[in-house]
């Protein structure tokens, strides 16, 4: 009988590579209704956001944020989890 699973997963920040992925994820219904993202998100959102917002939150350690680089194959959830240091 299987009771738990451990799954890991590197995490990583975001890059220009991931720009068309998060673009697509953050047009998704479920994302625009719980996440704060523009409701007509665009490539250009994501840009501004791998480029610019990354970069400062992290240098000021107020917008960390680390997508999953690698899972298992089977039923997972995407996201870019946060964390502030403070």
């Amino acid at each position: 009988m299987k009771f738990l699973e451990l799954i890991t997963a590197r995490l990583r920040a975001p890059m220009e590579s991931d720009i068309e992925k998060i673009t697509a994820i953050c047009q998704e219904p479920e994302i625009v209704a719980f996440a704060t993202v523009p409701s007509s998100y665009r490539r250009e959102h994501a840009e501004a956001f791998v480029t610019e917002a990354i970069p400062h939150g992290w240098a000021a350690t107020t917008n960390t944020r680390w997508p999953p680089e690698s899972f298992p194959a089977g039923p997972r959830i995407s996201q870019a989890s946060g964390l502030g240091l403070q």
